[in-house]
């Protein structure tokens, strides 16, 4: 495919997709029967028919609706969820019923997505010679009783350990790199450490066999961190002192506290990566390594999104309040913070590298962090070209918000690589090609009966879709003169 063929290719832009964030059990959400009254109040909220509202899917996690509405309907949700977030009821709407009302006030967040105009899966690109592959995969959730022939966990990982060579070898992809984004474990045990590394060393030993030396990166979730060692005292008072953006200092008088939490992933991480978690004192899991016989140098910084997720009973243990009845402590309270973000983006710069890849576990510029925060990511993370992350247990490939119609960056999520069977599953590969100045992304899902990984077709057609690379990153290579932007 030459670039004038896909040049005019856009996806159409009057509807876009919206996520409805439900701070509620999923298996509660789904065995209570909310989704239809819920999709009755957002009609009534939108003054629409429901017909008029396309439910793509439900999915897990803190269970997110997801909807297909007008750029109309998707900004009059925004507005009307801020101001019930901001304190306001719904019960002032008309017709909505108390069914609905209980379930529209459970906490409900907003983020519209922004429909990622380039990416079509209609694009069938064939990728000849990729410059640049990486495989990218995501919250493992490992347990102890991996060790385990008999487990749930041993089945389910060793049909994908099983499936990935001829996942790979049918769309011929061969990784110059492998990444990680977060949770390796269920909940941070070092015995959940041990097993993961039994893991990642029989998946290195899956891949082709030219690929096996690959440098293979991991940065962690909140999964990582090891609830029970967190001192509730302590942590309380150093979440009361982030309450606003000077929190260079409050990192430094706790940062005891915050190593005590990340220690076994800490152990496991110097083990796998050569470095621990320092995450404001050094580069952190940053690395720079090249590919291709036009040596293209690709730097990759590893952020913790996680150093401050907190032990879900937190408020019990310190106050007697019933945790159940309040949101996960973690939403709009984490923080990047602009130590860790600047001193990785310097390690880059200083090593010149051509292409910038970030890590981050949950997802940027999203409502997890706190609004401080999420200003520094608008404004920090253009400097990377692509951004990689995991938690939200759905496959996703978008474009960062577009400023005077540039991309900031591609931003990808592969799904979960294991957790229970009501979350989504899933793993995903990237192939760069910059002679056709286009990137090919490809995502496997299980089957739903057998468990056998297949391509995801509803990702896109035969698992595939097809995206324009970032123009600043193809004129950066081109300002560098590298034979990989050559016809």
């Amino acid at each position: 495919m030459v670039p004038n063929e896909t040049a005019a290719v856009k996806a159409p832009l009057n509807r876009v997709i919206v996520k409805l964030q439900f701070e509620q059990d999923y298996a509660t959400f789904m065995r209570e029967g909310k989704v239809a009254p819920t999709l009755s109040a957002i009609a009534k909220i939108l003054d629409v028919a429901p017909a008029e509202i396309s439910l793509l899917e439900v999915r897990s996690g803190c269970t997110i609706m997801v909807l297909r509405v007008t750029e109309g309907q998707a900004k009059k949700l925004q507005e009307d969820f801020k101001a019930r977030r901001d304190g306001e009821a719904f019960a002032d709407i008309a017709g909505i019923s108390a069914e609905q009302v209980e379930v529209l006030n459970s906490n409900t967040s907003v983020v519209r997505l922004l429909g990622s105009p380039y990416f079509n899966p209609n694009i069938k690109l064939t990728v000849v010679k990729p410059d640049l592959t990486w495989l990218h995969i995501s919250d493992l959730h490992i347990k102890e009783d991996y060790a385990d022939p008999t487990s749930d966990t041993r089945a389910d990982l060793k049909q994908f350990l099983d499936d990935l060579p001829e996942c790979l070898g049918e769309k011929k992809i061969k990784p110059d790199a492998v990444f990680f984004t977060g949770d390796v474990s269920q909940s941070g045990t070092s015995v959940q450490y041990q097993q993961a590394e039994v893991f990642f060393q029989q998946l290195r030993s899956k891949l082709p066999a030219e690929c096996r030396k690959a440098p293979f990166l991991v940065i962690p979730g909140n999964h990582d961190v090891n609830w029970p060692d967190i001192d509730v005292v302590e942590e309380m008072k150093m979440r009361d002192e982030l309450a606003g953006p000077e929190y260079d200092s409050v990192i430094a008088a706790y940062l005891a506290h915050i190593d005590k939490r990340h220690a076994n992933y800490g152990t496991f991480s110097k083990k796998f990566n050569g470095t621990g978690c320092q995450w404001f004192d050094a580069h952190a899991f940053s690395r720079c390594f090249t590919v291709g016989p036009s040596r293209l140098k690709i730097g990759v910084a590893g952020l913790n999104s996680a150093w401050l997720s907190t032990r879900q009973d937190l408020l019990k243990l310190a106050h007697g309040i019933d945790n159940k009845k309040y949101p996960n402590l973690d939403l709009e309270s984490l923080v990047l913070g602009p130590k860790q973000i600047r001193r990785a983006k310097k390690f880059l710069e200083d090593s010149k590298v051509d292409l910038q890849i970030a890590l981050v576990h949950h997802e940027p510029r999203s409502p997890w962090y706190r609004d401080y925060d999420r200003q520094l990511q608008r404004k920090e993370l253009k400097y990377f070209d692509f951004v990689l992350r995991g938690h939200q247990h759905e496959p996703q490939a978008r474009q960062g918000v577009t400023v005077a119609g540039r991309d900031d960056y591609v931003e990808l999520a592969p799904a979960a690589l294991r957790t229970r069977p009501d979350y989504f599953q899933g793993f995903m590969a990237a192939e760069l090609d910059f002679s056709a100045r286009m990137m090919r992304l490809t995502a496997w899902k299980p089957t739903p009966t057998a468990g056998r990984w297949r391509p995801d077709l509803d990702f896109g057609n035969d698992g595939e879709v097809g995206h324009h690379l970032p123009e600043p990153l193809l004129e950066r290579l081109n300002g560098r003169s590298h034979k990989v932007l050559t016809v």
